[in-house]
């Protein structure tokens, strides 16, 4: 006989997100910051009422980092900025069997300085200044056989950066970004990762992006 049930109250027995709501934009506004509407709070909620705040006070633009989060903020400028200098004469110089400094630095970039800044970004396993959109773009992707026969992870990733630095509203970068990947012929377009822009529509997440745009396929 069970003698206990254990549930969430997510709106399967009771409709809480206007009294979720109503709370979070009652903590915001003591702070002077602006109240979200219920269809925010729909987006905002999950994995717990800490992550909830934290979502919210990102959205109202009120980033305060914790000091382990800033340390990982900075050090990941180490792993973008050797790529983009070295980045292309790196591979060029790998093709030919050269050791130079420009592959020693895209290496550190790639290998050491990344770690770095992972342990710092991911402390209790809270992956939000880790790529997370990114690689989620990834593990819906790998749904189409040829994600997994033909394409690298981290290439399909980097198609996803672009994704995430277009939704986060960041155009310079993301300026930066695409013309990196152009230069080491990593994916711009759906057609480099051999996706139709009908099978991108399939995903119900991706309906709401639309990136072919933005993205050409050609």
């Amino acid at each position: 006989m069970k003698k206990a049930v254990i549930f969430d109250l997510d709106g399967t027995l009771a409709d809480t997100i206007a009294s979720i709501t109503y709370c979070g934009n009652l903590a915001l506004s003591r702070f002077g910051l602006p109240s979200f509407g219920e269809e925010d709070y729909k987006h905002f909620v999950g994995d717990g009422a800490a992550m909830l705040i934290r979502r919210a006070l990102l959205a109202a633009g009120d980033e305060r980092l914790e000091h382990f989060t800033s340390l990982g903020v900075v050090t990941s400028h180490m792993c973008r900025d050797p790529l983009l200098m070295y980045g292309a004469k790196a591979l060029e110089d790998h093709k030919k069997g050269l050791c130079t400094y420009e592959v020693e630095q895209a290496v550190l970039a790639i290998v050491v300085t990344t770690g770095i800044a992972s342990i710092f970004l991911t402390k209790d396993f809270t992956p939000d200044y880790n790529s997370g959109l990114a690689h989620a773009v990834f593990y819906a992707l790998t749904s189409y056989p040829v994600i997994e026969e033909k394409h690298l992870h981290g290439e399909v990733v980097g198609f996803g950066v672009l994704l995430l630095l277009l939704v986060d509203g960041q155009m310079d970068e993301f300026e930066k970004i695409y013309q990196l990947n152009k230069d080491l012929k990593l994916p711009v377009s759906l057609e480099d990762i051999e996706i139709t822009e009908e099978q991108w529509k399939e995903r119900p997440g991706f309906r709401i992006c639309p990136i072919s745009g933005i993205i050409p396929t050609r």
